[in-house]
């Protein structure tokens, strides 16, 4: 009767354990697709501003693509960096700081200095300040958003680190 009694409370604790263990994988899945979804979305509002930053002149519909864009990267990035900071990285810190900065200075622009001397030099400067601060982070964090265009490198993804990282739309 003991043994069955000691086996019975055996298979219960190793039921918890496969539960606890399923519960957190679960939650670790549900934030890693939420980490997906929000990059996801910064790379959509990213791509639309550079897609029209080497214009010449910007119509009104224009200058709202950059607003729009700048204040969704800015509030984005923000939601990112209180989300899935990393304290403990200064330079990963920094670099997401310098992305929202760019992103919020571009809608500022778009927004106040539309049509005004100069602000489309300005827009376009902040355009690719966020291009660069994106890339740098891409880097330090060691991942390749279009992979087919280096085919002999070894890639994060490739390996299993970002298995749902996800691809655009």
């Amino acid at each position: 009767m003991l043994k069955i009694k000691n086996f019975l409370i055996f298979l219960s604790f190793v039921a918890l354990l496969v539960t606890i263990n399923q519960v957190a994988f679960s939650a670790e899945k549900k934030a890693s697709s939420e980490l997906t979804r929000l990059m996801v979305d910064i790379d959509r509002s990213y791509k639309k501003s550079e897609a029209i930053s080497g214009y010449y002149d910007y119509s009104d519909e224009e200058w709202d693509i950059l607003y729009d864009s700048g204040t969704v990267v800015s509030r984005l990035t923000k939601e990112v960096q209180a989300k899935y900071g990393r304290p403990d990285n200064k330079k990963y810190e920094d670099l997401m700081e310098a992305m929202r900065d760019a992103a919020q200075k571009m809608a500022d622009i778009a927004n106040k200095k539309r049509g005004k001397d100069g602000a489309l030099e300005d827009v376009q400067w902040q355009v690719r300040k966020l291009r660069n601060s994106c890339a740098e982070c891409h880097r330090l964090l060691n991942i390749h958003i279009y992979p087919n265009l280096y085919p002999k490198k070894k890639h994060r993804r490739e390996e299993g680190i970002f298995k749902d990282w996800g691809k655009p739309d």
